[in-house]
């Protein structure tokens, strides 16, 4: 009797504590899915209480998607970023500051330099070597000062830096969520007909609810490091592919442009999750709970941090990334901005608009090679 009576006291001590499956979501309130990795995890779930067909194809449309992913921001790195970034590296970078610096102190522009004659002939033969990128980006300049782009960096490098600490906070969650917090000890003997046949209804009809107790660590394990890990290490490269690109952008239009790009590339999982997921499987796992008992000393603190301290932190964090990126990271673009500035205060808007040498700059029959197509009377 004592023992039960302890056994009692204790079962009243306790409580049913859940949180929503998708746990980088608010713990209160209605539940949102962005990915496919959502609906994966939960019917990995499902499948350790039984197998249905409808439970593998979330599971396989996620792998499918996470290989698309990658694969995209491996040949995006490779074909965008990549030969941009080769503009501000030596030899590129070195001779783009040694033109635009003997320009300013000489007081001849690039399109007027004498390559046989001295200061000049220590270019001779890499005059044409300057990109025609170059000419572009200092006409950003022409209107828009470098600290107005500094700033339009800052706020885009932000926005992905953002992102990046948000996946890392997401998925140090769920792990401590999944290993630690949630059961692992399954009973041995549930009625495992009783678990299919619920599963399969909830598959079959519209579920709004669903409660999980228990889930064998292994299926927990497996959960991690097959789906959060690899997800995590995708959104990753995405982020960081991203400020890269951003960073060496030489107009401000492609400079947005491209913070659309990537947008669709880390939006890309949500695409497929909305056009190929069943409304009955995203309904199970927007209604799914994930449950566990503890006692009243032990319950989750989450309300200040889900609020308000977790959101400031990743503020600041990527303020100060963003910082960092541009200002050490990406010295020589930053670099490069300032001289093109002092390049156009020197000679002014009109005397000093940027065009490659001998590439012609207007439409076909109108203008001549090299020349600005009227731009002088836009500019000046």
């Amino acid at each position: 009797m004592p023992k039960e009576d302890s056994e009692d006291e204790a079962e009243a001590e306790a409580f049913k504590a859940g949180i929503p499956l998708v746990s980088d979501r608010a713990p209160n309130g209605k539940v949102k899915m962005t990915s496919t990795k959502d609906c994966a995890v939960m019917s990995m779930l499902c499948l350790s209480y039984g197998c249905e067909i409808g439970l593998l194809w979330p599971v396989f449309l996620h792998f499918v998607t996470q290989f698309f992913q990658f694969f995209l921001v491996a040949e995006f790195f490779q074909q965008k970023v990549l030969p941009l970034t080769a503009m501000f590296k030596s030899p590129q970078v070195d001779l783009v500051e040694g033109m635009i610096n003997l320009a300013i102190s000489s007081n001849t522009t690039i399109q007027n330099f004498n390559y046989s004659i001295a200061p000049w002939n220590q270019f001779a033969g890499q005059g044409v070597a300057l990109p025609g990128w170059i000419f572009t980006r200092c006409a950003l300049n022409l209107d828009i000062p470098q600290s107005a782009v500094d700033v339009l960096m800052v706020a885009l490098i932000m926005l992905l830096f953002g992102k990046f600490w948000g996946e890392v906070s997401s998925f140090f969650e769920n792990a401590d969520l999944f290993l630690f917090q949630m059961g692992s000890e399954v009973d041995s003997d549930r009625d495992k007909d009783k678990s299919h046949a619920a599963i399969k209804k909830a598959l079959e009809t519209p579920a709004s609810k669903c409660s999980i107790t228990a889930v064998a660590m292994h299926v927990k394990i497996v959960i991690v490091v097959l789906i959060y890990l690899p997800h995590l290490i995708c959104q990753v490269a995405i982020v960081f592919t991203g400020a890269q690109y951003i960073l060496v952008q030489p107009t401000l239009g492609v400079m947005i442009k491209s913070a659309l790009k990537i947008y669709f590339i880390s939006k890309f999982s949500g695409i497929m999750l909305k056009a190929y997921t069943g409304e009955n499987m995203k309904k199970l796992t927007n209604g799914a709970m994930m449950n566990f008992d503890c006692k009243e000393g032990e319950k989750p603190q989450r309300g200040w941090w889900q609020s308000v301290l977790k959101a400031v932190l990743i503020f600041v964090s990527s303020a100060l990334m963003a910082l960092i990126y541009i200002f050490a990271y990406g010295y020589p673009v930053h670099m490069v901005g300032r001289k093109c500035e002092a390049y156009i205060t020197n000679f002014g808007k009109s005397s000093s608009l940027f065009h490659p040498p001998g590439i012609p700059t207007c439409l076909p029959g109108f203008g001549t090679p090299g020349s600005s197509c009227g731009k002088e009377s836009f500019w000046g």
